[in-house]
């Protein structure tokens, strides 16, 4: 193994890692409101656009089904909508409500005092070369995964 496939084996799953506890944390930090992580990155996706559920699937990549359920739940809670899609007279757009928007701006508003924890003693350039490095694997993965087929991911 080459140095850099170390690194970069370490990048990875550190990567993994963070993920699983950010997951974590959100799940706790929500549950007063009964929503989960997943629950809140549809929420997100749609505080910029109103989308269907087969693009948000797309976009994750998850399956259809799983952002179905996440969506079916948030529909429950009244924090989305679902409304007239003109390019597609079968499949609606998804919309966050008045009270999901007011919900996840909350959301936020708690997330950031944790992220101001998380974050505090990190110097700002070694955080911003992080986000750089993280877009770059980013862009990266979207276009070696293009090369493949697109069966819906695993949920």
């Amino acid at each position: 193994m080459t140095p850099h496939s170390e690194h970069s084996t370490r990048l990875v799953k550190d990567i993994r890692q963070a993920f699983h506890l950010l997951k974590a944390l959100g799940d706790t930090l929500h549950q007063d409101l009964g929503i989960s992580s997943a629950m809140r990155g549809v929420m997100e996706s749609l505080a910029e656009t109103p989308a269907t559920v087969s693009q948000l699937a797309r976009a994750r990549p998850v399956s259809r089904q799983h952002i179905q359920r996440l969506v079916d739940a948030l529909l429950e809670k009244r924090l989305l909508r679902l409304v007239p899609n003109p390019a597609h007279k079968t499949s609606p757009l998804v919309a966050l409500t008045p009270q999901g928007v007011r919900t996840f701006q909350a959301m936020n508003q708690k997330e950031a005092q944790w992220l101001g924890r998380l974050f505090h003693g990190i110097p700002p350039g070694r955080i911003q070369a992080a986000a750089g490095v993280l877009g770059e694997l980013q862009t990266r993965l979207a276009e070696i995964l293009s090369e493949f087929p697109s069966p819906q991911a695993e949920e």
